[in-house]
């Protein structure tokens, strides 16, 4: 029994070595996992800030830009208007001095009209014209002004409905970055779950292996000091009937009583030649056994049979409980890694809910800026008289080919393109859609904004 002992707590040591070791390494698992996910997400975070910083820069570029457009803009305009003011007046002196000599021909011809009379009718006639000539220079300075103001309401109008599209091109980049590192993130968390899971099955079949290894061993054991006790007992039951049935061997009957000095020899051998003859009758099965013996013979045989049985199915007992407890384990691992699992799905799901509403409340808030912004021009616009000017103009008198245009490489008052895409392959992709009254683009009613969220 000590030695049984002693063997299960060498047993009980070597699975707690296993069950250390294992947990050892599934603390280094769990470790090595969170820094790979934190990695990622740093990595991400870096990536954000450079691309938030380049989106901020390419704003500031765009407003620079926009300035400097409308400076060139109304310097040509009013370079042109120069010149136009330049040759009017030129023709008003040709005019003027054609006019002049038209009409000193018309005194010349009426010579009878007195002096006087006639530098009156002249001076009359040179102030007509230079009234005239003033008032068609005032017209053309009014239209001039008129004309520059609204033409640069015009570009001033398209350069915000490019910025328009510029903050939503910027917007857009951004979500779809950063949908897409989310779906990097839930894919890694997916993998690391499966790496783990894969992991904690192995563990569990390694310790299960050994334990059932331990318990054979143990089994046979003890079975083989069971039949190795049955033999002993079996072998001192008949030494002590072979002891009862001669109380001296035949051999000391005839021995001869010598001198002392040999009497310790011949002790050794009379000694050696006894045990000799008890091993010999214990070898073979000896006839010289009466009824009580043989009686006691079966008994210590039935109860050797009994204790073997009792022994063989208290180990199969064992080994029943040993696989009905792999069995739980087993159930309640699975248990733990389907709740796990599901638990992350539902984390993952809840980002995704909340990455949805926070893109839709951005696209939102940036169709209600962009209408507030749009509303304040048109408002500016009809203070200075521009309402019809501007609000009736065809999609074309926006175009980018117009002299001074700013290039952006889409078309403005457009419908916007659908935000992102589902991956082609992968599964169904939920959409969220944003209908929107844009105000203050009359040649587009309604803006629609389409995000693809890739599960």
């Amino acid at each position: 029994m000590e030695e049984h002992e002693l063997r299960k707590l060498e047993h009980q040591k070597q699975l707690m070595s296993l069950e250390d070791k294992l947990k050892a390494e599934m603390d280094k698992h769990h470790l090595r996992l969170e820094k790979d996910l934190e990695t990622q997400r740093n990595n991400f975070a870096a990536k954000m800030k450079k691309l938030i910083k380049k989106h901020q820069a390419a704003v500031e570029k765009e407003a620079e830009l926009m300035s400097s457009e409308e400076k060139k803009f109304q310097q040509r305009i009013q370079a042109e208007q120069k010149k136009e003011l330049n040759s009017l007046l030129k023709s008003q002196r040709r005019e003027c001095k054609l006019r002049k000599e038209q009409l000193k021909e018309e005194l010349n011809e009426n010579k009878s009209t007195p002096r006087k009379e006639k530098q009156e009718w002249l001076s009359s006639q040179k102030q007509n014209i230079q009234h005239f000539q003033e008032e068609e220079k005032t017209n053309l300075l009014q239209h001039q002004k008129w004309y520059l103001e609204l033409q640069c309401r015009r570009l001033k109008r398209k350069l915000l409905l490019g910025s328009h599209n510029l903050e939503q091109d910027l917007l857009k980049e951004e979500l779809n970055k950063r949908q897409a590192q989310k779906d990097l993130e839930h894919a890694m968390l997916l993998r690391q779950h499966e790496s783990t899971q894969e992991l904690e099955f192995r563990h569990l079949n390694t310790v299960q292996k050994m334990r059932c290894e331990l318990m054979r061993l143990q089994h046979q054991a003890e079975l083989t000091d069971q039949l190795e006790r049955n033999k002993r007992r079996e072998r001192e039951l008949r030494r002590k009937h072979v002891m009862q049935a001669r109380q001296q061997p035949k051999s000391l009957k005839h021995v001869r009583v010598k001198p002392k000095e040999k009497q310790t020899q011949n002790l050794a051998i009379l000694t050696e030649q006894y045990d000799h003859n008890i091993n010999e009758m214990l070898s073979t099965r000896a006839p010289h056994l009466d009824e009580a013996q043989e009686a006691e013979c079966q008994a210590l045989k039935t109860q050797l049979q009994q204790e073997l049985e009792l022994l063989t199915e208290l180990q199969s007992k064992i080994k029943m409980q040993a696989e009905a407890q792999h069995a739980q384990e087993l159930r309640e691992l699975k248990r733990r890694v389907s709740l796990r699992k599901a638990l992350l799905k539902q984390q993952i799901d809840k980002e995704i809910s909340t990455f949805q509403n926070e893109c839709s409340e951005r696209i939102r808030s940036l169709l209600e800026c962009r209408a507030k912004e749009m509303k304040a021009f048109n408002f500016e616009s009809e203070g200075l008289g521009f309402r019809n000017d501007l609000s009736n103009l065809a999609p074309e008198a926006f175009s980018h080919s117009s002299p001074g245009a700013p290039h952006r490489g889409h078309p403005i008052g457009g419908l916007p393109q659908a935000w992102g895409h589902p991956v082609q392959g992968g599964s169904p992709a939920m959409q969220i859609t944003l209908l929107s009254q844009c105000m203050g683009y009359p040649e587009v009613a309604v803006c629609e904004f389409t995000i693809a969220f890739r599960l």
